[in-house]
């Protein structure tokens, strides 16, 4: 079934956030801080991902899942970061549902985006629930103060490209009510062609 200018828009905005989401959750730029212990000045850079957190001490680096890093920290695993792996994940399965609900082989088009225009935007309040997380850490972060060390806070890049996922997924849900309001009136336009064209036979 062939799709009109309207529904490719949709899909195309739809795909292009869930790239941004998606890479978003596999980047380590959520938070990003490195520690100048003014001791021993010893640099301890950690970089921040949504499932795995990355820390470079002396130019070496190793990846952690937080179960990982908060065990050899304190001793025992600590399902840190977990809510937010639910929240990130719930986001980009939600968005790709959206693109599949479009491309699907169903007959009403005003359906199709019926469906997407509910989905879409319940994915990018999930979506910004995490980014506002994220910016209250890092503004948090940047505000404290230690005397032992040097806090230094890098550019969160990870939330700017969730950020642009979270445009693209709005803008296509813009898109999908009107494609689902013109749609709609078509079909119902059809409707009332069609009952024109019935020719009553009259009774005997």
């Amino acid at each position: 079934m062939s799709m009109n200018t309207g529904t490719i828009l949709v899909l195309i905005c739809l795909w292009i956030a869930l790239v941004f989401w998606l890479t978003s959750m596999v980047t380590p730029g959520w938070i990003r801080e490195t520690y100048n212990d003014t001791s021993t000045n010893v640099i301890d850079d950690k970089r921040w991902s949504i499932f795995y957190i990355k820390v470079c001490i002396k130019d070496k680096c190793d990846h952690f899942s937080y179960q990982e890093f908060y065990k050899e920290q304190n001793g025992r695993y600590h399902f840190e970061m977990l809510d937010f792996q639910i929240i990130s994940a719930t986001a980009l399965i939600l968005c790709t549902l959206s693109g599949i609900i479009v491309i699907a082989p169903i007959k009403s088009t005003s359906t199709k985006m019926f469906i997407v225009v509910i989905i879409t935007p319940v994915a990018a309040t999930v979506e910004c629930i995490l980014i506002l997380f994220f910016i209250t850490i890092n503004v948090r972060l940047s505000l404290y103060e230690s005397f032992y060390y040097i806090r230094l806070l890098q550019f969160p890049y990870s939330i700017v490209l969730s950020a642009l996922g979270t445009v693209f997924a709005l803008i296509g849900c813009v898109i999908s009510v009107a494609v689902y309001h013109k749609s709609r009136d078509e079909e119902i336009q059809r409707k009332i062609s069609t009952m024109g064209h019935v020719i009553h036979v009259p009774l005997l």
